[in-house]
């Protein structure tokens, strides 16, 4: 279940994989500003689960959108706190305070329900690299 590994590289990298980097290199987490700004952060396999229902359902297929998402958000800082370690603030870059997804759509046309959170599975990351 949690055998895949996270990209920690890349202009795509979340701060999930950019912390563990970090991590594995010894330096301390950066967070950008003061760190909170929110994220809702979602599972891979909850979003590969809530695609393949999408492709095989016939609720949907005429253009809805549907905002796949666990429905709640937290702080950079919470998922540092997660991580543990050292941190330091770098200057902040312009983006969005907070994101969070309305899964109602999904859940009620497709029947999806998110069925992990970020507190459940980063130590099982963090356990896969050796943190």
């Amino acid at each position: 279940i949690y055998g895949e590994r996270m990209n920690t590289e890349g202009a795509y990298c979340l701060v999930m994989g950019i912390f563990a980097q970090q991590m594995l290199q010894g330096f301390p987490m950066t967070i950008r500003g003061d760190g909170e700004q929110r994220r809702d952060f979602t599972y891979v396999k909850d979003v590969v689960s809530a695609n393949i229902l999408a492709s095989t359902s016939d609720k949907v297929g005429q253009g809805e959108v549907l905002n796949i998402g666990n429905g709640d958000n937290r702080s950079v800082n919470e998922i540092a706190a997660l991580f543990g370690g050292e941190t330091t603030n770098i200057d902040a870059v312009l983006e969005p305070q907070n994101t969070l997804a309305d899964n109602s759509k999904a859940k009620q046309l497709l029947g999806w329900e998110p069925t992990m959170t970020v507190e459940e599975w980063i130590p099982e990351y963090k356990k896969q690299l050796d943190l």
